[in-house]
């Protein structure tokens, strides 16, 4: 035993120990690599491959993912930047990106796309090549986004996917009776859907016409967005839809795409229009090199704070260079705009949002920071990405102004709730639950009890009482009627061109969009030179990996301890173990 538990620590210690050293490696590469930049050409091409669904911040666990050379997608924010900054450059020719592994949302789509036609009014060159427009799915996007470049190539053996949309919607009631769970939930209204995949058995007629709703919109953006880059009819375009998948040949002779080819030849033809002599650059180290934009150390200050991935309670860790996707924490966010109002040189608060919501508490807590700042004099502009809706749009609500993608998924203004039963999956499993409680209605949550009469009545409450606060600070912070109110909220989800013509947001556009009416806000004129600054203050990677071996430095702290311990309590471990046998030995053993 004593042999089992020192070795079990050894192993604890070894494996510290060689983290330690590798991210020490990690430590001198980093700092390495930032000593041996190299300048912008004189004559560039930048080159890009978008892979998946480009995040806002690219998630905590970026960091180490970048240093091992892992597949690490370019951030949203990191590509609008570095075409900003290209389109300026006069050493910049060209630009070359490779969809053929993207996967973006109809939000990111737009807002990419808003930055390579920009960079191509300045008259630069910018081809588009995918191997295939179909294999992943999300193809559709994917084209609608290459529909912005002068050129678009694909591989002979490719597809073009671009069939529109769909949703399967999964249900399992049925399912879940079979196991002898019973789900006991509720959601207000009819439209929140939510819940809808436990306890019915088909799609009903709200939700059904709530998705055939949103779904159209997003459609219609597609089309319209292919129609005018590819320059061709919006109805020829739908007749193409519903002709696709189209082989290659079949996308070039319908006018979709320019040519059928491999990427060396794109790289090569982009040469030849551009210049012979310019040197091809990826785009992630160029901005390294350039900087991202909006950065004018005596420019006005404009406080820029991310809200991304699900609300919660608490502050979590997104130190991490480990961590995984973000998370919006309350306690992070609200801190992060009591730090912008405190300082005297913000003049305005850019919130950027991308979440799909979830805690109420927690999105209360961040609501009122929101307002507390524009009490303060600190106008503040809410940019939505991809999804902004239920907790995500309660965030963003009180904001002076609310600037969303077309294609950005937002609204949702209700509240779902409950539990699963587990009763009669235990009955069948043949396990018994016992319960001792002191108060009414303790044990409430748990999953082995169904709620009494009276719990499921206080339970209804507290969903109407969440829903009735959510719609009242809408109808506040936007100004709604109470009928109008009841037209945009029960649920609904809405595009963010759709939630501008309800009153939910006032204007489409994306991050640019929104810094120019912060400016307006904030009285500064269009052309102010600014100075965007994160709040909270970034850590830079190498801070990150410096305090990830301070974290473990003392793990190993505390494993030198529990050795120690293990020193002491070894010869107490061997005599209880020959105590164990001399009981089966029926012979006595002196435990002084």
């Amino acid at each position: 035993m004593r042999r089992l538990l020192v070795g079990f620590l050894a192993i604890i210690g070894l494996l510290t120990l060689v983290l330690g050293l590798g991210l020490g490696g990690l430590v001198y590469w980093l700092v390495r690599d930032a000593r041996s930049e190299h300048p912008v050409p004189d004559k560039a091409i930048l080159r890009l491959a978008v892979h998946g669904n480009p995040s806002e911040t690219g998630g905590a666990g970026g960091t180490v993912r970048r240093l091992i050379g892992g597949a690490q997608a370019t951030t949203l924010r990191e590509v609008v930047n570095a075409l900003e900054q290209a389109t300026a450059d006069a050493r910049v020719l060209g630009l070359v990106v490779d969809l053929s592994d993207a996967r973006p949302s109809l939000a990111a789509a737009q807002e990419m796309r808003d930055a390579v036609l920009r960079f191509r009014t300045a008259g630069k060159a910018a081809f588009a090549f995918a191997d295939s427009f179909s294999e992943g799915g999300r193809g559709s996007q994917a084209f609608y986004l290459a529909s912005a470049f002068e050129q678009i190539w694909m591989q002979p053996s490719g597809e073009l996917g671009i069939t529109g949309y769909a949703v399967d919607y999964p249900f399992l009631a049925d399912g879940l009776k079979l196991l002898g769970v019973t789900p006991r939930f509720g959601q207000r209204h009819e439209f929140k859907g939510g819940i809808d995949m436990f306890v019915e058995r088909q799609l009903t007629p709200a939700l059904k016409s709530s998705f055939e709703r949103l779904l159209g919109d997003l459609f219609d953006q597609t089309v319209d967005g292919i129609a005018s880059g590819r320059k061709l009819a919006p109805d020829a375009v739908r007749a193409l839809v519903d002709r696709a998948p189209l082989s290659a040949d079949e996308a070039r002779q319908a006018g979709l795409i320019d040519a059928v080819g491999y990427v060396d030849e794109v790289n090569a033809l982009i040469r030849r229009q551009t210049d012979a002599a310019a040197r091809v650059m990826a785009l992630d180290a160029y901005l390294a090199r350039v900087g991202p934009p909006h950065q004018d150390p005596d420019g006005a200050k404009i406080a820029l704070i991310y809200g991304v991935g699900p609300v919660v309670r608490g502050s979590g860790d997104d130190d991490s260079p480990f961590g995984g996707a973000d998370t919006l924490s309350a306690d992070v966010v609200a801190k992060a705009f009591r730090q912008a109002v405190a300082d005297r040189d913000v003049r305005a608060i850019l919130f950027r949002v991308d979440s799909p919501g979830g805690s109420y508490v927690a999105s209360d807590t961040v609501w009122r920071e929101v307002k507390r700042a524009r009490d303060a004099g600190k106008p503040v502009v809410a940019s939505m990405g991809a999804v902004a809706a239920s907790g995500g749009y309660f965030v963003s609500m009180a904001a002076d102004r609310i600037i969303a993608e077309p294609g950005t998924l937002t609204g949702s203004i209700g509240v779902y709730s409950g539990k699963f039963v587990l009763s009669g999956l235990w009955d069948k499993l043949g396990v018994n639950w016992d319960q001792v409680k002191v108060g009414a209605n303790a044990g409430m949550e748990s999953a082995n009890h169904d709620f009494t009469p009276e719990q499921w009545q206080r339970f209804q409450a507290t969903l109407d009482r969440i829903y009735a606060d959510f719609a009242r600070r809408v109808g506040d912070d936007r100004k709604l009627a109470a009928t109008k109110l009841d037209e945009v909220a029960r649920g609904r989800v809405w595009t963010g061109r759709q939630a501008v013509a309800v009153g939910l947001a006032d204007a489409t556009g994306g991050f640019n969009d929104a810094l120019a009416a912060a400016k307006s806000l904030a009285k500064l004129a269009p052309d102010t030179s600014v100075k965007l600054a994160v709040f909270p203050p970034e850590r830079s990677p190498l801070d990150r990996i410096l305090k990830l071996i301070g974290d473990l430095d003392r793990t190993a702290v505390a494993v030198r301890a529990m050795a120690r311990i293990a020193d002491v309590l070894a010869p107490l471990l061997d005599r209880v173990e020959a105590a164990t046998r001399a009981r089966e030995l029926n012979t006595p053993i002196d435990l002084r």
